[in-house]
């Protein structure tokens, strides 16, 4: 059976080690890195995709007004200084009730597909209550993982710039484990070079 999903897609950093470039706004397969990314989560089966935007949020919303997707709301996190964990609650925050699972996904990893987020979303579906989906590579954790909403309380308390590692570390006994063959699971743009030529 389908649990309703909400994707949270962080867009809201300040992309410090790009230099003056805001990493989020640099071209990817010819448009810029936050439309190639949340174009990708709207081709896959989210019940409906939150993009919490922070520094230089006029420009990425903008980046995301160019194409119609109905399921798709940008949110502004006045906190989004304090770190990553800050954006994290703002899109619980805004998300429905109804959610059964949120998909915290990052704005810089613009090399995953549709599909790659429809399979941890089918892993979640075949999944008891109470689970983490977390993707896997050989051996190596990567994102978007999925939170069954028994954790939402806990993520709602994170602070500072570390995300959801230290709850997840905490709750390995939650884990599901669905594997990927691609390294792309681990692949985000933090430097210039990482973009290639």
């Amino acid at each position: 059976m389908s649990k309703p999903v909400s994707a949270i897609v962080l867009a809201a950093g300040q992309s410090r080690r790009m230099g003056k470039q805001n990493k989020l706004l640099s071209l990817v397969n010819g448009r810029p890195m936050i439309e190639q990314v949340v174009a990708e989560i709207a081709h896959s089966t989210v019940d409906e995709i939150i993009v919490v935007t922070g520094h230089e949020y006029r420009a990425v919303r903008a980046c995301l007004q160019t194409w119609p997707a109905p399921r798709l709301r940008t949110v502004f996190n006045p906190f989004y200084r304090e770190g990553m964990a800050s954006s994290i609650v703002c899109g619980l925050v805004a998300m429905k009730a109804k959610v059964k699972g949120a998909l915290v996904c990052l704005g810089d990893m613009p090399w995953l597909v549709a599909g790659d987020y429809d399979r941890i979303i089918t892993a979640f579906n075949a999944s008891p209550p109470g689970s983490i989906c977390v993707p896997l590579t050989r051996g190596q954790r990567g994102n978007p993982v999925l939170w069954d909403n028994a954790f939402f309380p806990q993520l709602k308390t994170l602070t500072g710039d570390t995300g959801a590692r230290s709850l997840l570390a905490q709750h390995p006994e939650a884990w599901v484990k669905v594997p990927f063959s691609s390294e792309y699971i681990l692949l985000d743009v933090d430097t210039p070079q990482a973009l290639g030529p």
